[in-house]
């Protein structure tokens, strides 16, 4: 049976995979609304909507699964919020700070890009 320090670490770790995989969605989402402005034709259009919906459906469960993951921890640790993690205790902690910061700065981005195409 693993220990509970593992488990601990492992979740976090998932955490920080998740949101990677979720920046690199977004990356691909902006991408799309590029494509989608450049379009010249309602064929490509509809092909480039069709690819920004199932990205969206991608990101989605990314979601669920970043939201089921810290509920988790937050159980497994007993805490209310994740801000109450020590660094000093968990130092993965940082590296988590630093990709969710990335994540919310391209999240931003998508919904400048898509005010922008409305």
């Amino acid at each position: 049976m693993a220990k509970r320090g593992t488990i601990r670490v492992d979740l976090i770790f998932n955490l920080i995979k998740i949101n990677q995989q979720k920046y690199a969605y977004l990356n691909q989402y902006l991408e799309l609304n590029q494509l989608i402005e450049k379009a010249n034709s309602k064929t490509e259009l509809v092909k480039l909507a069709e690819q920004k919906k199932a990205l969206n459906q991608k990101i989605e469960r990314l979601d669920e699964q970043l939201l089921q993951t810290i509920s988790n921890l937050k159980i497994e640790l007993g805490i209310d919020d994740l801000s109450e993690l020590s660094v000093k205790t968990y130092p993965q902690i940082k590296e988590l700070k630093k990709i969710s910061a990335k994540v919310i700065e391209k999240m931003a981005d998508c919904r400048q890009s898509d005010k922008k195409m409305m």
